[in-house]
């Protein structure tokens, strides 16, 4: 874990579920460790997007996503901060989806998993299972099966 501090404001930090709850838990703490879980450049990211809408309602994209134009659907800054997340690094961005979950951060986790269909939106079967490391493990007769519901839609 990266040996990174930070002083954020309680309410701030309150707008993650995660820590609310911990707040609620433990009221009389006034340091709480980031877990090994957390990769320390990430979480500041996270701060950053806590800071910047501390004053504004985070814009949550529809779904499905009628748009896959992420400036267009999002804004501006979300998209600089976004690609600076991305850096084009799948796992940076994935990375950062999980940490917002597990911070129970919903609003920010809506724009990153934006943010990855935008960037996977004309992937085929086969870059997707790469980008998830998935193995192929359905069968010939699977696969004709899948195709045939596919073709009765």
């Amino acid at each position: 874990m990266d040996n990174n501090q930070y002083e954020i404001d309680k309410d701030l930090l309150s707008k993650s579920g995660y820590f609310k709850d911990l707040f609620n838990s433990y009221p009389d703490e006034v340091e709480f460790p980031l877990t090994s879980d957390y990769n320390a450049k990430l979480f500041g990211y996270v701060v950053e997007w806590l800071e910047r809408h501390k004053d504004n309602k985070a814009f949550i994209p529809e779904s499905p996503l009628k748009c896959y134009d992420f400036k267009l659907v999002v804004g501006e800054w979300e998209e600089v901060f976004f690609n600076k997340i991305f850096d084009n690094k799948y796992e940076n961005l994935l990375e950062f989806i999980n940490m917002t979950n597990n911070l129970d951060l919903k609003d920010c986790w809506n724009q990153a998993c934006c943010k990855l269909a935008c960037l996977t939106e004309d992937f085929n079967a086969e870059q997707i299972m790469k980008l998830y490391n998935l193995d192929e493990n359905c069968t010939e007769e699977d696969m004709k099966q899948i195709e045939q519901e596919v073709l009765e839609q």
